[in-house]
This record gives C-alpha cells, sequence and structure tokens, in this order.
C-alpha cells in the first residue's frame, strides 16, 4: 500500500504541473479516501475458551489488514501562496482481519477451525490540518484528529458480535499531495496519500465474547491506523 502511494503521488506531481493561484482565500469541497486498515499497540491478550477453561492462552489480535474508505466534505482556508489550514468531517469505514489462533480455538469435541474473522468500525472523524505548499502545486500537511465512534463488530462466516468500543478519541493525521487547477471550471483538485493514527484504544477495559455463552478473551489495547490515497476537489 506504501509504494503504491507513492507511485501515485508522484505521478500526481508530473499530472497536476500547472500552477495554482497565489490567492483563493477560503475553498470548500468534497474527498474520497481508499484505504488499508490495521492497527497498532497490538500487545498479547488472555482467552478463555470453553466452559471447563481448558484452553487459557496469550495471543496478538492482528493478522492482517482490510481495505475500507472514507467519504466527507472539507474546508481550505488558505492564509497565502504557502499556507493554509483545512478541516474535514469525514465518515469512515475500516478494520483488519484477527489472529485465528484467540478466534478460531476449538471449544471440546470439536475440529479446528480456519474462518477469517474481521474487526470493523465506523466513525465520524474530524481532522483539523495545518498545509504547507513549498510549490503551487505540491503540499504537505500534519494535524490533529478528532474521532466519534459510531460502532463496531466483529465477524466470521457463522456469528457477528458489537463491540464495546470507546466513543471519542483523538489521532494524528499526516500526508502529501499534488493540485491542479481548472480556470475555466473554477474548480481546484487534488490527489495525495495520508497516514491517520489513532492515539485512543478502540476497544473498552474489561471482557469480549467471542463464542456466545462459551468463549470469552480480555479487551486489548490496540488502536488503529490506516494509510489513505486520496481524491479531493474544491470549489
Amino acid at each position: 500500500m506504501v509504494r503504491i502511494s507513492l507511485i501515485i503521488l508522484l505521478c500526481a506531481v508530473f499530472l497536476f504541473a500547472d500552477d495554482v493561484p497565489d490567492e483563493g482565500s477560503l475553498y470548500w469541497g468534497g474527498r474520497l479516501s481508499l484505504l488499508a486498515g490495521s492497527a497498532w499497540n497490538d500487545k498479547s491478550v488472555k482467552g478463555v475458551f470453553s466452559p471447563t477453561y481448558k484452553y487459557i492462552e496469550e495471543s496478538n489480535m492482528v493478522k492482517n489488514s482490510d481495505l475500507g474508505f472514507e467519504v466527507g466534505a472539507l474546508c481550505w482556508y488558505r492564509f497565502n501562496r504557502f499556507i493554509g489550514l483545512e478541516g474535514e468531517t469525514n465518515i469512515r469505514i475500516t478494520g483488519f482481519t484477527l489472529e485465528n489462533r484467540i478466534y478460531n480455538r476449538p471449544l471440546d469435541g470439536e475440529q479446528d477451525a480456519e474462518n477469517d474473522v474481521s474487526f470493523h468500525v465506523w466513525n465520524f472523524n474530524t481532522p483539523l490540518l495545518v498545509r504547507v505548499m513549498p510549490t503551487r502545486s505540491i503540499y504537505v500537511e500534519a494535524g490533529a484528529q478528532f474521532n466519534l465512534n459510531l460502532g463496531g463488530s466483529i465477524e466470521n462466516e457463522d456469528d457477528s458480535f458489537d463491540v464495546d468500543i470507546e466513543k471519542v478519541g483523538w489521532g494524528l493525521a499526516f500526508g502529501a499531495g499534488a493540485l491542479s487547477y481548472l480556470p475555466r471550471q473554477r474548480l481546484l483538485w487534488s490527489a495525495g496519500t495520508r497516514v491517520a493514527i489513532d492515539m485512543t484504544r478502540i476497544e473498552k477495559e474489561g471482557i469480549v465474547e467471542i463464542r456466545k455463552g462459551s468463549a470469552y478473551r480480555e479487551s486489548s489495547p490496540l488502536k488503529l491506523f490506516n494509510i489513505q490515497l486520496n481524491g479531493s476537489f474544491y470549489f
């Protein structure tokens, strides 16, 4: 995903080589992102896997990243040619694949399962980013992101469980991209890449049910992060 992001960014630099105006002050617009979601701070958690407590094992949670998307509205205020401030309101759906060892441990008399298990989270997020333009068509950005987590679920082929998540959180975001201005249409386009790193754990502390009435685990302190490919338009 990182290599793809860099290739798209380089292509955008050459494609969007025309000048962006020095003045413009305030732009409104929208954005769409494809993202690869995963998690960090993935510490081992302990699980209990049968009513008789036959299996107790510690395991990390994250196995692989998973695709998600983000869509929203934005406002970009340019103080001058070189620096501006962008605020966004987005809805994001992201997730990752969980480690099979802790989620597919069999009960007494059952055989090992190899079903994929997915962790999904959907939220509203509001990034506030300082954007610097070293040239007229290239920008770099960094700032804070505030999250309102609406819900989460853990799913496999046989079952689905709601996740007791922290409702409010925050994170960091940074990225880079390229701009193109179309004077006749008075539209500004951009393409870029961004990394968003949550600094608040996603699961509340406590016990999480992973098989109804028979299998449980400790909640994990893991925190989400994602790598995004962004497309935005301004008017």
